[in-house]
């Protein structure tokens, strides 16, 4: 937390960006959080800037801003990209999904299908004891849906 700025007990949200490679999420973060400052590289080309995650804190917002490596990024490992990208999605409070296209992106459900079998396998205990903590009369699926998993 030092390293961007602010304490352990300062309350914050957590906003991530998603997408391809070259889709301009480096830049939406700059754009949106930063006043078009460059706290994210950018390139304008289509070549990846981001490789794994970077993070920043916009203190006025108090919003940490993680900007992700593409889902068809440069990593040699996928498997390792796709945890780590779960990894932000289960941190992230906001999370953003950019992409040029019209339509969306075969990756992104794929991507989004492994988190919803990750959440389910990984969090299945914890989400129904926190059901029955807070007697919540729902059921599993909809604890997880909740929680903005498909």
């Amino acid at each position: 937390m030092a390293k961007l700025g602010c304490t352990a007990n300062t309350l914050v949200k957590v906003v991530s960006i998603f997408g391809n490679t070259g889709e301009g999420k480096s830049h939406t973060l700059n754009y949106a959080f930063y006043d078009c400052e460059e706290v994210f590289r950018t390139s304008p080309t289509q070549n990846s800037c981001t490789i794994g995650i970077w993070c920043a804190y916009d203190r006025r917002r108090r919003v940490i801003t993680i900007d992700t490596e593409g889902l068809l990024g440069l990593s040699d490992n996928n498997n390792r990209r796709t945890r780590l990208l779960l990894k932000v999605l289960a941190i992230s409070d906001v999370i953003i999904y950019r992409t040029r296209a019209e339509r969306l992106h075969n990756d992104l459900f794929t991507f989004l299908g492994s988190a919803s079998q990750a959440y389910i396998k990984h969090f299945a205990k914890e989400l129904k004891m926190a059901s029955e903590r807070c007697n919540l009369q729902c059921t599993l699926s909809d604890l997880v849906s909740f929680f903005g998993v498909v």
